[in-house]
């Protein structure tokens, strides 16, 4: 997985890709992947902190990434975002990524 916590300005609508076969796509410093050769994402929900705002939700990368779209947030505030995916042989896993608000 990518590094886990971000900066973004109130203003900025920003995309995030939370990769869960980071070394398989070459994700540079990436030690290992969560998902089994074969396996990709068939089920997604991204559930933001109240206070910023999804976007937009989609799969990328042959369905082993999540990228989200956030907008908003207080300045000085750190905000969580948690999602969880659902793989083709069951297994669930929930990763949170930490937004915080920041000038530019």
């Amino acid at each position: 997985m990518q590094p886990n916590r971000f900066n973004k300005s109130p203003e900025e609508l920003l995309d995030y890709e939370l990769d869960f076969r980071a070394l398989t796509n070459g994700v540079p410093g990436a030690k290992s992947d969560y998902l089994a050769s074969g396996e990709t994402i068939v089920g997604f929900s991204v559930t933001p902190a109240d206070g910023i705002s999804v976007a937009n939700e989609v799969l990328t990368k042959a369905d082993s990434c999540v990228q989200i779209w956030l907008s908003g947030g207080v300045l000085g505030k750190t905000y969580p975002v948690s999602v969880e995916v659902e793989t083709n042989v069951g297994r669930i896993a929930d990763r949170s990524v930490k937004i915080k608000i920041v000038n530019r």
